[in-house]
This record gives C-alpha cells, structure tokens and sequence, in this order.
C-alpha cells in the first residue's frame, strides 16, 4: 500500500450515527470532569418548579418535543439578533431533539441557564423563551433575557413572564439581584424593564455585538438592575 492510499483511508468520514456517538461521549465526558472540579458551581439556580408557573395568559414551563416547529420559527424570525446576535438558529427535528436533552439535563441539575418555555395558558401554544443566566462574576445574580414568536409579539407575552419569574425568583429567596441588558436600539425592552422595576442602571458603551448588517461592528447596550431582597414599599 503506498502513501497516497494511507493518506486517502485516514480521511475518509465516519458515519453520522457514528459521529454524533462520538460527539455525545465527549460531552459526557467533559461534563462530568467540570462537576468533578466544581465548573458549575456559580451556575446553580433554584429548583425550576415541576409543574411550571402560571399566569392568566402566559405560562412557564420546560420546553417539551410539541414546542419544535414553533423554536425553530422563533430562531429564524426577524429581529431575533437583538436577543442573541451570535445566534446560529437551528433548522431540523434533530437539532431541536438535541437541544432539548441537553436543556432538560440542565433543569434535573438546577444548572442554568435555564430556557424556560412560555407557552398561553388556555392552550399552550409555544409563544417564545424567557432565559435566566446566573453570572459567574456576580454572586446571587442573574440577567433575564426573552425572545418571543412574531404573532406574540407587542401583547402581554412580554410582560406577564417577567413578572412571573420574578415572584418566583423572590419567593426562593435565592437571587439577590436580577439584571438584564438590550440593545440602545430596542426601545421597547427598556420601556418594559423600566416598567417592571428593573431600573435603568447607565449605558454601556460599545459592549453590544452588532447584528451583521449593522454599519459599526459594536453598539452600546442599556443595563438595568432589580434588587430582590430589599422589601418593597
């Protein structure tokens, strides 16, 4: 056999069974050492409870296999780089079944981020995702972000889930600081946060990824800021 042929078999692809095997055993793998060497440790949240929470019109709940159509189309719809402008959304049945496992895996270890599900209440159609990140640099605190299908857009599906999340997140008595971030551009998220007590804290200069068809590659971004444990007047 000369070179060329060794050259030729080394390179040939293995079989997708056999790669996405593969790529699962090293998440597995690496899973299980950053446990090991207390990774996640500042990325614990409160137990997300089990039945959801509910509200009049909008309710929190896990993402389950029914919500795919509606996440692939909320990923692909216009705007969506506002809440994720390095977003690579995804397109396929498979991509969504893996993404579930892996947020379902998160939410049995109180691991965050959490991507909670808002569904309605009167027939749980998959409205959009409201997500909580525990910041590793910041103890007891945690940025929300929410990202909504076009068709709910500009209603109460904004709004009631903020308000849902954060009773919650005060009742646990977990989270001492709840924040969130958006781009200067998106005005209504900063009338809504403003509007729920999250307080315009100061403007960040230059910290915001620009979407790709923006003229400057960085945007300054609005912060905001909620302490939870100080009682309300």
């Amino acid at each position: 056999m000369n070179a060329q042929s060794r050259t030729s078999r080394r390179v040939l692809p293995l079989p997708a069974d056999v790669q996405d095997l593969w790529l699962r055993l090293q998440t597995r793998v690496v899973e299980a050492v950053r446990w090991r060497v207390g990774y996640y440790t500042e990325l614990m949240l409160p137990p997300f409870p089990a039945g959801g929470i509910a509200g009049p019109v909008a309710t929190l709940r896990q993402h389950v296999v029914s919500d795919c159509e509606g996440r692939i189309e909320l990923e692909g719809s216009a705007g969506i780089l506002f809440w994720n402008p390095l977003l690579e959304p995804m397109t396929t049945t498979a991509e969504y079944a893996r993404w579930l496992a892996v947020r379902n895996r998160m939410f049995k270890e109180s691991r965050g981020p959490y991507s909670i599900a808002i569904a309605t209440t009167d027939d749980d159609q998959y409205v959009g995702e409201l997500t909580i990140f525990p910041l590793r640099d910041v103890p007891q605190t945690v940025e929300l972000a929410i990202a909504l299908r076009p068709a709910f857009r500009g209603k109460a599906f904004g709004r009631e889930p903020v308000e849902l999340v954060l009773t919650w997140l005060r009742e646990t008595q977990q989270v001492h600081r709840v924040v969130s971030r958006h781009n200067v551009l998106n005005r209504p998220a900063c009338f809504m946060s403003t509007s729920l007590g999250l307080e315009k804290e100061g403007v960040m200069r230059s910290a915001y990824h620009a979407t790709p068809d923006d003229d400057v590659r960085w945007q300054d971004a609005c912060h905001h800021g909620l302490v939870l444990d100080i009682p309300s007047p």
